[in-house]
C-alpha cells in the first residue's frame, strides 16, 4: 500500500511539527466526517475536508480519512478505481485533487456559488496554505507524500453536475492536481507540510478538474 515511486530528501512528519493552539504534536481528528476549522501554522495549511466519489458523476461523500496508493490515488475514489469522467485519457487527470477553502469562500461571496462539502469535486479541501506554489514541489499530508503537478482548472462539466456557474466562480483558483509519491493515510486535521523547492518542476499548463 505504501509503494515509493520517487525517492527524495526527507520531509518532516506530522509528529515533528508543534501545533501552537492545541499544544499537540501531529494530526488532530474530529469525531465526525464534517470539515473542521483550521489553524495556520506559520503558513502551513491544514486539511479541513476529504471527499470521495465511487464513480464519475456521483456525489462526493465526506470521509474522515482515506488511504492513498502511490501512483493511483485515494482508495474508493473514481480516479483510483478507473471510473472517473476523464479516465479515458491519463493526461486529463492526476491521482489527487486539492482546493483551498478560501477559494470556495470567495466563490460563494463573489458569485453566490456554494461549493463546500465536496461540491467542488476535489478530494482534499485545505485552509491556510497557498496551493499553486506547490506545483513542482513535494509535500506531506499525514503519512502521504505528494508532488504538485499543475493547476486544477474547473470545466463546464462542473457546471452540469452542480447546477451552478462553478467554472466561472473557480476560474484561476480551481486548486491543485497532485501525484501520490508515497502512500499511506491522510485525513481531516492533518497538516500540509511542504518541502522547499529545489528545482523547477511540475507539468506546464493546467488540466480540468471535475
Amino acid at each position: 500500500m505504501g509503494r515509493t515511486v520517487e525517492a527524495g530528501p526527507a520531509i518532516p512528519t506530522v509528529h515533528e511539527v508543534d501545533h501552537p493552539i492545541t499544544g499537540l504534536l501531529g494530526r488532530t481528528r474530529n469525531a465526525s466526517c464534517q470539515p473542521v476549522a483550521a489553524v495556520s501554522v506559520h503558513g502551513v495549511g491544514q486539511v479541513v475536508g476529504v471527499y470521495l466519489a465511487e464513480a464519475g458523476g456521483l456525489a462526493m461523500r465526506p470521509v474522515q480519512a482515506a488511504v492513498a496508493v502511490a501512483g493511483q490515488g485515494l482508495v474508493g475514489d473514481r480516479y483510483e478505481n478507473g471510473t472517473g469522467q476523464w479516465c479515458y485519457d491519463r493526461r486529463l487527470y492526476d491521482d489527487v485533487t486539492l482546493i483551498a477553502a478560501e477559494a470556495l469562500d470567495a466563490a460563494g461571496a463573489e458569485h453566490g456559488v456554494h461549493l463546500h462539502t465536496g461540491a467542488a469535486r476535489r478530494n482534499v479541501e485545505t485552509r491556510g496554505v497557498d496551493l499553486l506554489p506547490l506545483v513542482g514541489r513535494q509535500f506531506r499530508i499525514g503519512e502521504v507524500v505528494l508532488r504538485g503537478n499543475r493547476a486544477c482548472e474547473p470545466c463546464r462539466y462542473l457546471d452540469r453536475v452542480t447546477g451552478q456557474p462553478a467554472k466561472a466562480a473557480l476560474s484561476g483558483r480551481g486548486g491543485l492536481r497532485a501525484t501520490v509519491i508515497t502512500g499511506g493515510l491522510l485525513g481531516v486535521g492533518d497538516l500540509v507540510l511542504a518541502r522547499p523547492a529545489t528545482r523547477p518542476g511540475g507539468q506546464n499548463g493546467s488540466a480540468s478538474g471535475c
